[in-house]
């Protein structure tokens, strides 16, 4: 039996076992799609809060169940220093100011003197060197960014006991995550107080991969998502045993205390100040920051979200193609054909969302803010506030006496991985899928790697003397970059509206 086969039978077992869920009768299939909500949201259905409700796993023919899992196998983990920013970064609340080791500053652009510069650094910072801080005020954020070495940041000592870690149900249990107790620990030992790891949210979740890490840390984490058939996944991939999927990727072991549900960046069916983190991973270009009120929206329902104190992550992640290799050899090609193959591939690949077939079905978000470039673009609160002095003295936010900029980590992907499992993840984006449905003629061809995006990259590789993709293999260079807010402990009165 095929490995994806065989890994789909295992999946279909076990959810088939959950109590009270039982298998679609005949014939019958479930859209996903007929409906904002899942069906494990309505009222006669059973609870999203319950991990355990049941799954119904007859996804809509343009997301078919073996697509989906082999995209989630083949997903790339965040590097293992995007995870310990923000792990730390939340550790390391209230433990007052410090600067970072070994010298190492944030990277600045051209200095902007505030009038209010003074009292911003009379405040105190974190460990990772705040450049701007929050005033009395009514959303409150303050803004803090990790210097371009952050491995630096990070304690090794093995010896460091771990007193004020998280002692939940979870605990650490990932060979990753156990590889990042002690540094994790000795941050925490400054002044974390248990309380700051009861809950999680990780927005626009996806199929899970930043939820299932935030479990090894804390209590309770819930991953909202406006797809329902990326909720569906999900929740699948949570019955899963460890030894199963790679713990680097899914770390799925006691993964039942998630809870995943449909929701959106606005509206994720959540108390005010029901969370310690927020996590956004690879989607803050699909909300909405159109104008000065949407934007304004956003930042004030993740405020109201957040407890005192608590911390909002954005993270970026890309893969570059950086080399194609042969299949016999996986070793690059002397010639350099795999080098031009490989940027050709990459422009390619960068460029499908503004396909004229294609163009209205990706979000022009994208581009403006751009994503490419790890959100580096991306509006902040104090970014629509025209008059700086006025801004000083009345807006919600402070934005201290520095520019900035954000920072991406390059790492090599050691292994090499098909180009068909590359194009098996473009035709899993949202926006693909959805190209698909419209076009059954397309949907038939991408079978076969003859829609659009096959038919092109096809193209490339036999211009450079591949003349099948079965032969092609790709190094792949990830690139990444996080930055943290921080909210106040103002407490939340109830008198915002979005």
């Amino acid at each position: 039996m095929d490995d994806s086969l065989a890994f789909m039978s295992s999946l279909v077992n076990k959810v088939r076992r959950l109590p009270g869920c039982s298998s679609p009768k005949q014939g019958r299939r479930t859209n996903a799609r007929s409906s904002p909500r899942s069906s494990s949201d309505e009222g006669d259905e059973p609870s999203s809060s319950s991990p355990n409700s049941c799954i119904d796993l007859f996804l809509p023919a343009t997301y078919p169940p073996q697509i989906a899992i082999r995209y989630a196998r083949e997903r790339t983990r965040y590097p293992p220093c995007v995870l310990d920013f923000v792990f730390n970064y939340h550790a390391a609340a209230d433990s007052g100011a410090a600067s970072p080791p070994n010298g190492k500053a944030v990277r600045r652009s051209k200095s902007r003197q505030s009038s209010n510069s003074s009292m911003n650094q009379s405040r105190t910072s974190s460990l990772f060197h705040s450049l701007a801080h929050t005033a009395t005020s009514s959303v409150p954020y303050s803004v803090e960014f990790f210097p371009p070495s952050p491995s630096h940041l990070y304690p090794s000592s093995s010896n460091v006991t771990v007193n004020n870690a998280p002692s939940s149900p979870t605990g650490f249990g990932t060979p990753t995550s156990l590889s990042r107790q002690s540094s994790v620990g000795r941050l925490q030992k400054l002044s974390s107080p248990l309380s700051r790891w009861d809950s999680a949210l990780d927005l626009a979740c996806g199929h899970g991969p930043l939820a299932f890490h935030l479990n090894t840390r804390f209590a309770q984490v819930y991953g909202r998502d406006p797809d329902a058939e990326a909720i569906i996944i999900a929740r699948s991939l949570q019955q899963l045993d460890p030894d199963e999927v790679d713990p680097d990727l899914f770390p799925v072991q006691q993964s039942n205390s998630i809870n995943f549900g449909t929701g959106s960046a606005l509206d994720s069916n959540l108390e005010p100040g029901s969370v310690d983190l927020i996590t956004i991973g690879s989607a803050a270009h699909k909300f909405d920051w159109s104008s000065t009120q949407s934007r304004q929206s956003l930042w004030t329902s993740w405020a109201r979200l957040l407890r005192p104190g608590g911390t909002l992550a954005i993270l970026g992640l890309r893969l570059v193609i950086a080399d194609v290799v042969h299949s016999d050899t996986n070793h690059p090609d002397p010639n350099q054909r795999g080098l031009s193959c490989a940027r050709e591939l990459q422009d390619y690949f960068d460029a499908l969302p503004e396909h004229p077939s294609l163009a209205r079905f990706f979000s022009k978000h994208a581009a403006s803010l751009g994503a490419r470039d790890l959100y580096s673009s991306l509006p902040l609160p104090w970014d629509d506030d025209d008059d700086e002095r006025q801004h000083d003295q009345h807006s919600l936010w402070s934005k201290g006496s520095q520019q900035y900029e954000r920072y991406q980590t390059p790492s090599q992907d050691a292994k090499p991985t098909a180009l068909s499992a590359r194009l098996r993840w473009f035709r899993s984006l949202a926006g693909y899928r959805t190209y698909l449905s419209s076009s059954p003629a397309e949907l038939v061809a991408s079978r076969h790697d003859n829609d659009i995006i096959g038919r092109g990259v096809k193209q490339i590789c036999r211009k450079h003397g591949w003349h099948t993709l079965q032969g092609c293999f790709l190094r792949l260079e990830v690139q990444s970059g996080v930055f943290a807010l921080r909210r106040s402990s103002k407490e939340w009165d109830g008198s915002y509206t979005l």
